[in-house]
């Protein structure tokens, strides 16, 4: 079997250990550091491997040519953290390496298994234990007491000194694997938040009744700050309650605040806003209608220059409504967000112009829209079943006839298009007349039903009263 022996180790450990590999293998190959070939090729009596990191290369090469793919094994010395880069060129050659421990027999480990443990030699501790003294003298004999019942082989360190002495327990981190810190009443706040961040170990928490807790159980740790909230602070508790009592009433006065403001925002203040998208003629009739259903309410008028003749005298009051005046554009800010916003807004809708008026009217929030027809009907546009109706009776109702009857003053375009739409009303009544023909066909003629004839004599003397005389001669 081939070997090769990497020394990781003393000179006069690995000289044994190539005595006893010698008599058990048939090639052998030994690779030692540097500063230790001297002393093999003297001891062993056989050319020694040196291992270099710049010749490195070369050497897996020449290792690997002499391992080949048959049955072969590197084998090293343990030695705890010593040669560590050695043991890792090792793994390079084979997965499992065989390490030669002293007075115990050989291990094979594979490269995970190394590398764990490796790593945990890095933070490995020894057991001591270092008590920092933020508590009075009295409280820290019991805990130290307490700490040589629960730990008699530990090592016990008391910190208690300034800046220097806390410097130099961390330089020496790997001497402890608990620290103990007292948290009680009893001051020392600075040296107690110093000791939480020391890298000494497993922390655990001393109260003023000696009792300890590890600061890994969260749930011990949250039940200990309740209770020294709660029943040592009692200054606390009575800050906590007041607090709380005073966000209680914070919360409520927002909650009033928000609701006033909620009913201010959807009340409804008084007045009607009419914009003037319609001419005197129907003007007149709706403004009638508006003032019936909102009576001893205030109606205001946006009018176009045009209209103001015709249709001023019948607001109450008006605004002359022109696009370039900064005026205007003021007074329609104070009707929609100011004092002067009224709460229901009346956009006339009629089959004449002013399509300008009609799409400015919908963009204003003045209040609550009505909308107005050519009857001086009105309806809330909130209303979609409503609206649709309205849409409905406008296009099947109205647009239809205006192809002919109100042709003066429309372009081209909006004549085609009334044109084109007629044949689809025609369409329809066809539709309909072949519904009420196949109704007819399937149930029948229409008959009335007759009344019984009446047995009571009175009754039938009154329906014939021939009968009823000639009865009553004889």
């Amino acid at each position: 079997m081939k070997t090769v022996f990497f020394a990781t180790g003393a000179a006069g450990q690995a000289v044994r250990r190539l005595a006893e590999l010698r008599a058990q293998t048939s090639e052998l190959r030994v690779v030692a550091p540097a500063g230790l070939v001297g002393e093999l090729n003297d001891s062993s009596g056989r050319e020694v491997l040196a291992f270099r990191p710049a010749s490195a290369v070369s050497l897996w090469l020449l290792l690997r040519r002499f391992l080949g793919s048959d049955d072969a094994r590197v084998v090293c010395l343990s030695c705890g953290s010593h040669y560590r880069l050695l043991k890792l060129f090792a793994y390079t050659l084979r997965w499992q390496v065989t390490f030669l421990r002293p007075e115990e027999p050989a291990v094979t480990l594979g490269l995970a298994t190394f590398l764990w443990l490796t790593l945990s030699r890095l933070w490995a501790r020894e057991n001591g234990v270092l008590i920092v003294a933020s508590a009075g003298p009295a409280l820290m004999e019991r805990i130290v007491a307490d700490v040589r019942r629960r730990r008699p082989e530990a090592e016990i360190v008391i910190l208690d000194g300034g800046l220097r002495e806390f410097l130099k327990q961390v330089r020496q981190w790997r001497r402890f694997r608990y620290l103990v810190i007292p948290w009680t009443a009893e001051g020392q706040t600075l040296r107690k938040l110093a000791g939480w961040f020391l890298p000494c170990g497993r922390r655990e928490i001393y109260n003023e009744r000696a009792d300890c807790f590890s600061v890994r159980d969260i749930r011990v740790l949250l039940a200990h700050l309740m209770w020294r909230i709660v029943g040592v602070f009692r200054r606390a508790r009575e800050l906590a309650q007041i607090t709380w009592w005073w966000i209680l009433g914070v919360r409520r006065r927002i909650r009033e605040l928000a609701e006033i403001a909620w009913w201010r925002s959807i009340a409804l203040p008084s007045g009607v806003t009419v914009i003037g998208s319609a001419s005197g003629y129907y003007l007149k009739d709706i403004v009638a209608d508006v003032r019936r259903k909102h009576p001893a309410e205030p109606v205001h008028g946006l009018l176009p220059p045009r209209l103001i003749k015709p249709a001023g005298a019948l607001f109450d009051s008006y605004t002359v409504l022109q696009p370039g005046s900064l005026r205007t554009w003021k007074e329609l800010a104070r009707r929609a967000f100011g004092p002067n916003r009224t709460g229901w807004y009346v956009i006339p809708f009629t089959n004449e112009s002013f399509y300008t008026m009609k799409i400015l009217g919908a963009l204003l929030p003045l209040g609550r829209r009505e909308i107005y027809n050519e009857n001086h009907d009105g309806f809330l546009l909130r209303s979609p079943r409503m609206l649709f109706r309205h849409l409905h009776w406008r296009i099947y109702h109205r647009l239809f006839y205006q192809a002919l009857t109100e042709r003066g003053g429309r372009s081209l375009a909006v004549h085609l298009f009334h044109l084109l739409a007629y044949p689809v009303r025609l369409l329809r009544g066809a539709f309909l007349l072949f519904a009420v023909r196949m109704r007819a066909l399937w149930l029948g003629p229409a008959t009335v039903p007759q009344p019984e004839a009446t047995k009571i004599p009175a009754l039938a003397a009154r329906a014939r009263p021939e009968e009823a005389f000639d009865a009553a001669e004889r």
